[in-house]
């Protein structure tokens, strides 16, 4: 099954972030950027991905690594790696196991050949599905992770919806909307919808829920979500009053939303291109539990190396992500690309000049 087609909704992330402060009055740049924090490691033991129906790895050609999971015992399950499909049509090309099934099924964005928006479905029976003709010739995990259903159980139910929004669990089967903390980590799942029509731009009734003081993120946050047949737009969050932001009236998917929760120390990255933008902090990263969160936000003139991470922060293989920015297309969006060596690049194809977002990304050290 898959989510309606997506509406009018805030397109770009840094405008959004950019009209919410003004509008709203967020204290996002209020975070010191000193000393990363790291809460310890976990091991994450990798396990290969059984491919099926001619899905194949695609770790010789990009360095992607191959795919895999991990589930380490802080509650989470990482996705890592990268495939292609060789032969055959049947979007379906592996089963997790048992321990690493969702509590319902997940509709994620991702990252597909030419920096287009690829799609991957998760039921709860562990299959996995890349639902988009342009994820045949790539379709990258990097950076997907989601609550174990232990995790979620033990979780909270967002509640109320305001504004008409409703849970898409009844329809869609993506369960209700809700949050865990998990090591000072805030973990999203399940999905809305809004029950009237779709909002204005800019409208607040594009707010369907109120987060709590303890789930609210440490600095300003929006994130590309699944929106419907492919479609991504951001679900942002004011870390001051914690309203939290739909990103499609007829579909949107908290699913794989993770972020530290207030207060948090991070570090700035050094860069070597980009301007900083006054709505948000500069990009810098924070570690927890082996897993390197992202935050901030850039303005470039160009297609360039803008920072290198530290070591500690550098993951085994090369990490393909569409990040929204104001240069984006609704088709193909800001690319990001996380080398072993820690050098960060950006590119849009639409525009020599672009913002883009970083916030909400993370991903395991050993992805």
């Amino acid at each position: 099954m898959r989510a309606p087609v997506r509406s009018a909704a805030p397109r770009f992330i840094a405008a959004s972030m950019a009209a919410l402060a003004l509008s709203v009055g967020l204290g996002i740049g209020a975070v010191a950027a000193t000393a990363a924090t790291t809460s310890g490691v976990r091991p994450c033991g990798w396990h290969k991905l059984a491919l099926v129906n001619g899905w194949h790895s695609q770790q010789s050609k990009w360095d992607s690594g191959d795919p895999a999971y991990c589930i380490p015992g802080d509650g989470m399950v990482y996705l890592s790696g990268s495939l292609a499909q060789s032969s055959g049509t049947d979007p379906e090309f592996a089963v997790l196991p048992r321990s690493g099934r969702p509590a319902s099924t997940m509709f994620l964005s991702s990252y597909a050949s030419g920096g287009t928006v690829g799609s991957v479905k998760i039921d709860i029976r562990g299959r996995m599905f890349a639902q988009l003709d342009a994820a045949r010739d790539f379709t990258s995990l990097a950076g997907i992770s989601f609550p174990t259903a232990a995790t979620v159980a033990a979780g909270h139910q967002i509640s109320p919806l305001l504004n008409t929004w409703t849970s898409g669990q009844s329809k869609y089967r993506t369960g209700n909307p809700s949050y865990a903390v998990r090591h000072g980590i805030v973990h999203l799942s399940g999905s809305v919808v809004h029950g009237s029509g779709v909002p204005a731009a800019g409208s607040s009734q594009w707010i369907f829920a109120r987060l709590p003081r303890a789930a609210r993120p440490a600095g300003c946050f929006g994130k590309n979500v699944y929106t419907g047949y492919g479609g991504t737009s951001p679900v942002l969050i004011d870390p001051g009053n914690g309203h939290i932001y739909g990103a499609d009236a007829n579909f949107t998917s908290l699913a794989a939303i993770s972020y530290p929760a207030a207060p948090v120390t991070w570090r700035q990255l050094p860069r070597l291109a980009g301007n900083d933008l006054p709505w948000c902090k500069p990009p810098s990263y924070y570690i927890s539990q082996g897993v390197v969160y992202l935050t901030g936000m850039l303005q470039m003139s160009q297609t360039a190396v803008f920072a290198v991470l530290p070591p500690a922060a550098r993951p085994k293989h090369a990490m393909f992500f569409n990040v929204d920015g104001t240069g984006s297309a609704d088709e193909v969006n800001t690319v990001l690309r996380i080398s072993p060596d820690g050098e960060m690049y950006s590119f849009d194809s639409t525009s020599s000049s672009y913002f883009f977002s970083l916030a909400g990304l993370s991903y395991h050290i050993g992805s």
